[in-house]
């Protein structure tokens, strides 16, 4: 790819983080009220093509959680302005209930989810796994899924699994779940035509964080939508 190339492909960019932080209470039954769960948008397109991603639930909201129980996040991942980009996925963790055995999964589907049943083509991008098996290495963390088209959502559901031992009250751990996407602006240039000069930046990526936090009493959760900017440095 020549340098007038490598200006035209643009990175779209757009990094969803969920954030699980954790408390299992011994002995004690944690509830918290839930209304009916729906798709939130977490990010929006912009006049130049943008990775949308909207999350069910949004703010994350789970209830009578504890040692032993599993839960359920899904994302949907459309593409608009830009015919077709890359896909990646990127997990991180960290926290003493990861050492002590919290587990992720996940798995993709070309139609929405019912529940956990894929009505579509279905897809295992990460097997379950311990987290303390995620490499520290970013290229080890990080899975290539197929390409996003205009036309086609792309759906994923993240399962996280709870030690079941009662002696893991009190600890505490953090789930970083990030997609990305890139896509050549102009497409490929015609044979002999003029390769496409440098695109504007693109302004910054979007970076969502959803918070669920368990004590002792209940259950309190948050949300956070702030602009992080990127370096164009290898862009």
């Amino acid at each position: 790819m020549n340098e007038a190339r490598a200006r035209g492909t643009r990175r779209l960019g757009t990094a969803l983080v969920a954030v699980f932080s954790v408390v299992l209470a011994l002995g004690v039954v944690l509830v918290a009220g839930r209304g009916v769960a729906a798709w939130q948008d977490v990010s929006e397109p912009d006049e130049n093509g943008r990775l949308h991603l909207r999350t069910n639930p949004f703010p994350a909201e789970w209830h009578e959680l504890g040692a032993g129980d599993v839960v359920t996040w899904h994302v949907e991942a459309s593409l608009h302005g830009a015919e077709r980009s890359t896909l990646a996925l990127e997990l991180e963790a960290s926290g003493t209930l990861v050492d002590a055995g919290m587990r992720v999964a996940v798995d993709g589907c070309t139609l929405e989810y019912l529940g956990r049943a894929c009505p579509g083509e279905s897809s295992a991008i990460v097997d379950d796994m311990a987290l303390t098996d995620l490499p520290r290495e970013a290229d080890g963390r990080t899975w290539q899924l197929a390409d996003l088209t205009e036309d086609a959502p792309r759906y994923l559901l993240i399962t996280v699994s709870i030690p079941a031992s009662p002696d893991r009250a009190g600890l505490e751990g953090r789930l970083g779940v990030g997609l990305h996407a890139s896509g050549d602006d102009q497409g490929v240039p015609a044979a002999g035509a003029e390769p496409p000069g440098a695109l504007a930046p693109t302004g910054g990526d979007l970076l969502a964080l959803l918070v669920l936090a368990i004590g002792m009493l209940g259950v309190g959760s948050g949300a956070l939508l702030r602009r992080r900017r990127r370096g164009e440095a290898g862009a």
